[in-house]
């Protein structure tokens, strides 16, 4: 690890600052030691303790593994450096990069039940951080909420193994454990990025950006699945600048309402300069894109989009329906070129046991709206192999609510291969959606 730390050479009343040089950092669960310098050859063990000695310009290289967070807690410290990059992904010996495919996994141990807290967290109260790149984590936040059953109904024996009101529970979620908190955080007057991560199983915002001054923010090629409130919420500081965000080629699905203003695929407001492109935005209980007040036209595209059962419309305002995809050039002030409504592929690949649940869900929000049909419903059902159902009713069961942990229940000390549950939705809708890393 090659830094030199800044000081101060003082001759007689003057003050001359040495600047400060970024240090390359690398990070292996493997490999590593507290003690190790920190060098490719000698790497860090513990990712958690290396944000808390990060300085400005470090670029710090995680090798695969699961790394467990500050007191095994699945979160990492809250940091408030600027000019920062955190690249997950790489094999083991640092030899090559593949975030899809040396899965670099933040997440509580099996045992555990995780903090409620964001798994990356930037922010401070000035909000003066920028320049911060988060690439190529999996972040599973199943164990930061709280989940019911210890039966697959309440009529049936207990299952052997399972806790009720625990991580390891069966079917449900019965209440966010950790309310209003993102799995990734980010918050400054300056730009961000997000890329090639994949975050399931999150107890409120999937990615949330607020970021400020000219640049350019990016959230791109990222698969969030299951939110209980937004998938990305990005929006612009008050009086922070004059931004440009772009998100771009996400796959954002399975979006679930706590209220009437949640269960969007992407949040935004009208201040910054947005372009939505290349974007899979499906199965939310509230809109596809929602823009808290409506944009002026010359700052906000929404281009290339993959839109599908988005139960307030794939485009709304203030959390109420504007325009489906089929009327985006008749309804729309702002440009909305090739976008489409159809199954994303994506959904081909969900487990077919966990949507057979999610269709049994009885909450406050209908199953299906006028804004969605019962024969989009079936047709997903039918690419799973699962049974069409004659209408609503023989499809409603017993379940309370409408999200449950993806993608089966789990027992206490059991592991997930991440592989087989939810890569395969990695480049299934190519062009659009989350890519694999190769193509980008």
């Amino acid at each position: 690890m090659k830094r030199i730390l800044s000081t101060w050479v003082v001759v007689g009343l003057i003050g001359v600052a040495v600047p400060v040089h970024a240090g390359d950092v690398y990070v292996s669960v493997a490999r590593g030691k507290k003690a190790n310098p920190g060098t490719k050859e000698a790497p860090k063990k513990s990712l958690a303790l290396v944000l808390q000695e990060a300085k400005e310009g470090d670029r710090i290289y995680v090798a695969e593994g699961v790394h467990e967070g500050k007191s095994d807690s699945g979160a990492m410290p809250r940091s408030a450096v600027s000019n920062l990059v955190i690249e997950g992904g790489w094999r083991d010996d640092f030899g090559e990069r593949d975030p899809f495919q040396y899965l670099t996994t933040i997440a509580p141990p099996p045992t555990a039940q995780g903090t409620g807290e964001p798994a990356f967290d930037f922010s401070k109260p000035d909000n003066k951080i920028a320049n911060v790149t988060i690439d190529g984590f999996l972040i599973d936040r199943a164990p930061h909420n709280y989940y019911f059953g210890d039966r697959a109904k309440p009529t049936e024996p207990v299952v052997e193994g399972h806790q009720d009101n625990t991580c390891w529970g069966m079917y449900d979620l019965n209440k966010k454990k950790s309310p209003g908190v993102p799995t990734i955080n980010l918050v400054g007057d300056g730009s961000f990025t997000v890329r090639n991560c994949v975050l399931v199983n999150n107890a409120y915002i999937g990615i949330y950006v607020k970021c400020g001054g000219t640049g350019e923010t990016l959230i791109e090629n990222n698969l969030v699945f299951i939110t209980m409130g937004r998938g990305i919420e990005a929006i612009m500081g008050g009086g922070w600048g004059d931004p440009t965000i772009r998100i771009r080629n996400n796959t954002v699905l399975f979006g679930h309402t706590l209220k009437s203003t949640e269960g969007h695929g992407l949040a935004v407001d009208q201040y910054a300069r947005y372009g939505i492109e290349n974007n899979v935005i499906g199965f939310h209980d509230g809109g596809g894109v929602n823009s808290k007040f409506a944009p002026k036209n010359d700052r906000f595209t929404m281009n290339g989009n993959l839109f599908f059962f988005n139960k307030w419309k794939d485009y709304t305002v203030g959390g109420s329906p504007s325009a489906s995809v089929a009327d985006f050039e008749d309804e729309l002030s702002f440009t909305a070129e090739e976008n489409e409504c159809r199954l994303p592929a994506a959904l081909n690949r969900v487990v077919a046991a966990w949507f057979e649940l999610y269709c049994q869900q009885k909450s406050e929000v209908d199953m299906v709206t006028e804004h969605v049909s019962f024969d989009q419903l079936n047709e997903v059902r039918q690419a799973l192999g699962l049974e069409p159902k004659a209408d609503l009713k023989s499809l409603q069961g017993w379940r309370q609510t409408t999200m449950s942990r993806y993608p089966r229940a789990m027992k206490k000390g059991e592991s997930m291969d991440w592989r087989e549950a939810i890569l395969g939705m990695v480049g299934a809708d190519a062009p659009r959606g989350i890519l694999p890393y190769a193509a980008r």
